[in-house]
Parts: structure tokens; C-alpha cells; sequence
């Protein structure tokens, strides 16, 4: 019962927040200021292991430090007004959770002393520890191999132990800088900047990982000085302390590759999820698309129809979500189509006509995780053990290769009626075909469908298997896998 809450992805009681006196403001961490005060009155909190709503992370150096301090900063001022380890009405479970918590930003005092101790070995030939003979590396060295080994196993994929060391490289003066938040109270809140835009002073941002990044280049040929030159230093203190220095170097220039080197195309996050949408050309003519790398502010079209809409200032579409249909008004931009679309693909800017519309699109976007399971995404990655039994038994992707979604309309076979634009057809490389359809359709119906593809009409008879339901924010989408009729 220690789980709190951390912003917006969460639901709490009225009566909860009311009793608590509201949201607590007195710092600029109100999510867990106001989850200590209500474990204190005694309610319960229950983690829901579900994505249900997405948002967004800090997209540049500036954003993701400053948003790392308030958290620091905050989590000192709560701790001073709250004791957390004294504070009556919290069970033990709950103090350790949150003392975790706010201790975790006095980890950057130590990542601190962990990248300037080979530089001062090497400088000086001070050494910290007198003796690093064979006995010791016959301990210390499976103690780091199986220490990096079980934190990726158990991570099942997630726990990168590179990316990880980076994240700390990046964040640790900003953690130590925050805990002085434990002696003075002087932060105000403000919300993290997310849209991508770079500042002209993230360079002096890094000065620390720069400076990590520069002393220890320096000091590896002065540790070699003090060991060749005036005998100072062992030679398995050199080796050890600038195989060490070599490391902290590879990870501040991570940090400063990163800031650099990384730009952002665009002002927000687009989302690869793929949509059906109906395009007026500028003679009159329907035409049928498909939008993906969508955002409310543009997207990026597939059409057979995009010479036509780049000839023309402005076009008007419809756009078909499972809440319904929504009109807009968008451009196409010069020079952002893509040449091995062959003229068939151009990017795309929202004039929206009304910010009801604009709203819908992005709730429907945030608030499903409809882009991964479409196109069967995971952020995992192999654990050390899964390469090692890739070697001994090599496995296949079980994707078949990128899908290109186009519009189509359907009816079942022998049925009367107008036919109906429904979703999306796709074909993978490996020749899969699969349907995405905002109605259910029974196991094995036999239907007729009409594709509009990037080059050309399609016309297909097959059989849905059982969907797989994907479950959104609105309607559910499902997923068919066809078969030849």
C-alpha cells in the first residue's frame, strides 16, 4: 500500500482529495505531497498494471534537467515539511517507500565521486585502494560480471545497463545540486517544456559531463607518466583506474552526442499509428488515403491523389476514428514527400477549423496505446541470456516485415447494400493480409473488399479468422487476419 501518486496518469476519490484539504501546493512536488497526506488519513492506493494514457517525456537536455531538479528540490521540501520516517500515520512499508524515493537524488553526490576518483588516481597516484592483486580481481571481477548480467535478466529487457549508466551520467549534477532543496525552499513550479525546441545555452547544461569527459581524457596519459616515467603508479593501478576513466568517458560523450547531435524534425510527438481518411481533390473528386506519423498539428499522407493536393493551397478531408468521422482542413508541404513512394507520399499541416475537432483527434492519440499493438512494437530488448541461445538456436522475427495500410471498403459477400469504408488492409512482406475494421464481424464471414492502394485498385474475396479486439479510448478496433475465400 506505498504506491503514489506521479501526475496526471491516475484516479483518486473526491472524498479523498477533500478530506486531505485538496491537492497539496506547498511544494512543487504536489503528487507526492498530497499521496503522503493521503496514506496519512489512512486510504489505500492500488497500482493498475495497464497503460490506459499516454503523454509525453522532456524532448531536450534543458527540459529533462530541469524537470529532474523540481523533482529533487520537491521531494527535499516534503521530506522537511513532512519527516516521511517520523510522520505519524504511515505504516513502516510506506516510510521506506517514500525515504526511496527522495534518497534516490543523494545518488548523485556518489556518481559524482565515482567519476572523479580515476582522474585523481591517475593524476596523483594516489591510490584508495593499496592492493589489487590476483585474489582481488578473482572477486571483484565475477562480482561486476554477474552484477550486470542479473540486472538485465531481471529487467526482462528493460533494465539497459548502457542506457542506464548514461541516464546517471546525465542527470547526476542535477541530483546532487537538488538535494541543498533539503536546506532552502526557495523553487518555484513550472511546467516541463515538451515540445522538442532547442535553447541556445544547452551546451553550458553539460559543463559537468564535459568535464568528466575532459579530465578523464586528460588524466590516461598522465597516469601513464606517473607509471613509465617517474614510477608512481603500478601498472595494474594504471590499467584498472584508465580502463575506468576510459568508461566514464564514453558515457559523458554519450551525454554530449545526445544533446548535440539530436535534433527534433518536428514541434510534436508523432504517433505511427495508421487511419483511413477521405481527401477532396481539387476537381470535386472523392479520393481515399491513408494518414499515418500523425499529430494535431500534421501528418503524413499516402494517397494516389498527393500531385493533385500539392497543386492547391489548402484541401479538405475527412478523417475516420472509432468515435466517428471528424472534417479538417489541411496542406500539403513542399518537398516532405518521400522518393521511394514514388510521388505518392507528402507531409501534411492540420487547418484546424475548430478546436473541438483538434481535441478529439488527440484524445483518441494519447489515450491508447493502439500505435504498439497494430504494428506489434515492444521497447524490450534481448537479455544477455536470449543472445546467448540465439547462438545455439537461431530464431526468426515473428514480424513479417513493415505493412503498408491502405482504405477499403467492404460488404459481405452476396449482401445487397452500399458498401461501407471501414478501416484498413494491409499485406506484409511475407504475404499476410490483415484487416482493421471498427465493426465486429462473426468468425469466418466471407467478404468482399475494394483497396485503395498508394498505385492501384484492388479487389479482394476472403474470410475473416477471429479478431483480435484492441481495445481504445472510444469504440474498439478489430483485428482480422484473411483468408483466401
Amino acid at each position: 500500500n506505498a504506491a503514489f501518486f506521479c501526475g496526471s496518469c491516475a484516479v483518486m476519490r473526491r472524498s479523498a482529495l477533500d478530506a486531505v484539504g485538496g491537492f497539496a501546493t506547498g511544494t512543487v512536488t504536489e503528487d507526492l505531497h498530497t499521496s503522503i497526506k493521503l496514506h496519512k488519513k489512512g486510504y489505500r492506493s492500488i497500482y493498475h498494471a495497464e497503460s490506459l494514457a499516454f503523454g509525453l517525456a522532456p524532448a531536450t537536455i534543458a527540459s529533462f534537467l530541469g524537470q529532474r531538479m523540481r523533482w529533487g528540490q520537491g521531494g527535499m521540501q516534503v521530506w522537511r515539511q513532512e519527516g516521511i520516517l517520523l510522520a505519524k500515520g504511515l505504516t513502516l512499508a510506506q516510510r521506506l517507500s517514500y525515504v526511496a524515493s527522495v534518497l534516490t537524488y543523494f545518488d548523485g553526490w556518489q556518481k559524482g565521486i565515482f567519476y572523479i576518483v580515476p582522474v585523481i588516481v591517475l593524476s596523483t597516484g594516489w591510490l584508495p585502494v593499496m592492493t589489487i592483486n590476483l585474489p582481488f580481481l578473482v572477486h571483484f571481477v565475477p562480482y561486476i560480471v554477474l552484477t550486470y548480467w542479473v540486472f538485465e535478466e531481471v529487467g526482462r529487457g528493460y533494465g539497459r545497463m548502457v542506457l542506464t549508466e548514461e541516464y546517471n551520467m546525465a542527470r547526476f549534477f542535477a541530483f546532487a545540486v537538488a538535494t541543498l532543496g533539503l536546506f532552502f525552499n526557495r523553487t518555484a513550479f513550472k511546467v516541463t517544456d515538451k515540445s522538442g525546441k532547442r535553447r541556445r545555452s544547452e551546451l553550458s547544461l553539460i559543463t559537468p559531463q564535459i568535464a568528466v569527459l575532459t579530465l578523464s581524457l586528460a588524466a590516461i596519459p598522465v597516469g601513464c607518466y606517473l607509471h613509465f616515467g617517474a614510477g608512481l603508479l603500478p601498472l595494474n593501478a594504471l590499467f584498472a583506474n584508465a580502463l575506468w576513466a576510459a568508461v566514464n568517458t564514453a558515457l559523458a560523450l554519450g551525454v554530449v552526442n545526445m544533446t548535440l547531435g539530436r535534433a527534433h524534425r518536428r514541434k510534436e510527438y508523432r504517433f505511427s499509428i495508421p487511419l483511413a481518411v477521405q481527401l477532396s481533390q481539387p476537381n470535386g473528386a472523392l479520393e481515399y488515403g491513408t494518414m499515418d506519423d500523425v499529430s494535431s498539428s500534421g501528418f503524413r499522407l499516402y494517397s494516389r491523389s498527393v500531385k493533385e493536393l500539392q497543386s492547391v493551397d489548402q484541401f479538405r478531408g475527412l478523417l475516420f476514428l472509432p468515435s466517428g468521422e471528424i472534417e479538417f482542413t489541411a496542406r500539403a508541404v513542399p518537398g516532405t514527400g518521400e522518393g521511394r513512394a514514388r510521388g505518392r507520399t507528402v507531409g501534411c499541416e492540420f487547418i484546424w477549423d475548430s478546436r473541438e475537432a483538434r481535441d478529439r483527434l488527440n484524445v483518441f492519440l494519447y489515450g491508447s496505446d493502439l500505435q504498439w499493438r497494430i504494428h506489434s512494437l515492444r521497447d524490450q530488448v534481448a537479455t544477455p541470456n536470449e543472445l546467448l541461445m540465439t547462438l545455439v538456436k537461431p530464431q526468426q522475427s515473428a514480424r513479417g516485415g513493415t505493412e503498408h495500410w491502405a482504405p477499403a471498403m467492404y460488404h459481405s459477400a452476396g449482401a445487397g447494400g452500399s458498401r461501407k469504408l471501414v478501416g484498413l488492409v494491409s499485406t506484409n512482406v511475407s504475404g499476410v493480409k490483415r484487416l482493421l475494421l471498427f465493426d465486429e464481424l462473426a468468425e469466418n464471414t466471407e467478404i468482399q473488399l475494394s483497396a485503395f492502394g498508394k498505385y492501384r485498385f484492388d479487389r479482394l474475396r476472403a474470410r475473416v479468422d477471429r479478431p483480435r479486439v484492441l481495445e481504445s479510448n472510444v469504440n474498439p478496433l478489430y483485428l482480422y487476419q484473411l483468408n483466401p475465400a
